[in-house]
């Protein structure tokens, strides 16, 4: 298990922290298995995939994706960083 960047008891993100009709800055960070994403600098979200290593990906595409057919959404200054200095345990 690779040490968390937050804990998501410490500062709870509530939907009122998203900016409407406004620019809101999503990081998501991604560690082996670990995933973790925080908006506007609050931790939002964390798991863990489980599926076997022989299974994960190891390359290819990053997508967005929405799950209402109704929003719209609008992306700007993205950014991919590799973290190669962070270690994982």
């Amino acid at each position: 298990m690779i040490p968390l960047l937050f804990h998501l008891s410490k500062v709870p993100f509530r939907w009122r922290d998203i900016k409407k009709n406004d620019w809101n800055t999503v990081h998501v960070i991604v560690r082996g298995n670990q995933f973790q994403f925080s908006i506007n600098g609050k931790p939002a979200a964390q798991f863990e995939e489980h599926l076997p290593e022989s299974r994960r990906l190891k390359s290819g595409m990053i997508q967005f994706q929405l799950h209402d057919p109704d929003m719209i959404v609008h992306f700007k200054d993205i950014e991919l960083k590799i973290l190669d200095h962070i270690k994982t345990e």
